[in-house]
């Protein structure tokens, strides 16, 4: 009789183990856990982070480095005071340094990855199923929401999303007009000035709060577009966001020095400039997929736009 009611256990627990859901990465059709229990990220500002949020069990997770080599998770530290040790999550490695072996050795069952790990890594699906994100498909909330999906977090995510769709209910009462307020995302490097259509998290909720957009962003395809001096007065930009990395050792003072070394004398071309609604936002804030960072924006917009005066151009 023991050894019955022990095999017939085994077998539910086995059953169990063995329960699925399919869900739709960029990669297909992957039947994933129906209750992950390990799960490995293969990015800490746009799949680790999200997963914190929702509780999910992340055993290890790509992170960056410290000049001095001390890991940390890029968003998950500026926004949550947070790192590795904080949730017992092991540290695999930057970027192209991933180890295979040592994401083999922790025997996940779910891996989530953004889509140019699937180049650099070959292999994960021998390890455990692999989720790749749709990164260029799908905008931030829609990206989130498949991380909880595959993580089995569905119910967390939606009373997260019911909360930030609260707020951006109240700064658009707050700002009338949304849609009459062009904002849009600048940024100077190595001598080039690029607007960007898509930054992660600033950009979600600028569409989500109504925005409006230059016509130059529904001029090309991509996510970013080189200006060049001609073009840069002609920007229809009421106002412009630009960034600055804390973690690169960038301070507020860079980033209008980068513009200058690309264009100088651009504040006086850039309407925004002239009349001081050019803002700078801390860059590791606002990139990556989670609802840390949607209020984090949303706050910014508030006090930079909804809490001030300001001048729309003609």
């Amino acid at each position: 009789m023991r050894l019955v009611l022990f095999l017939a256990g085994l077998a539910m627990a086995t059953s169990a183990v063995a329960e699925t859901r399919t869900v739709e990465g960029a990669n297909g059709s992957i039947e994933v856990p129906a209750e992950p229990k390990r799960i490995v990220s293969l990015n800490d500002a746009s799949i680790t982070h999200p997963l914190i949020e929702l509780g999910a069990p992340v055993v290890a997770s790509h992170g960056r480095l410290e000049s001095d080599g001390t890991p940390y998770l890029r968003g998950v530290r500026d926004l949550r005071g947070e790192g590795f040790e904080d949730h017992d999550i092991a540290f695999l490695g930057a970027f192209n340094q991933l180890d295979v072996e040592r994401i083999a050795a922790l025997a996940p069952d779910l891996i989530i990855a953004p889509p140019w790990q699937q180049e650099v890594l070959p292999g994960l699906e021998r390890i455990a199923p692999v989720v790749i994100l749709p990164w260029s498909e799908q905008g931030s909330l829609e990206v989130y929401r498949l991380i909880a999906e595959a993580a089995g977090r569905l119910e967390q995510y939606e009373h997260l999303l019911a909360g930030y769709r609260e707020r951006v209910d109240e700064l658009r009462d707050w700002l009338g007009d949304s849609s009459a307020i062009r904002v849009a995302m600048l940024q100077a490097q190595d001598s080039q000035v690029s607007l960007y259509g898509d930054y992660g998290a600033f950009s979600q909720v600028a569409e989500d709060v109504g925005f409006g957009a230059p016509a130059l962003v529904g001029d090309y395809a991509g996510a970013e577009l080189r200006l060049s001096s001609e073009l840069l007065p002609d920007l229809e930009a009421d106002f412009v966001f630009d960034t600055f990395e804390p973690n690169f050792g960038d301070t507020p003072e860079d980033p209008a020095k980068r513009f200058e070394q690309a264009l100088p004398g651009w504040c006086e071309w850039l309407f925004a400039c002239r009349n001081r609604q050019y803002v700078l936002l801390e860059r590791s804030k606002i990139m990556g997929e989670s609802f840390d960072a949607y209020h984090y924006v949303l706050d910014q917009l508030t006090t930079h736009i909804a809490g001030r005066d300001y001048v729309l151009q003609d």
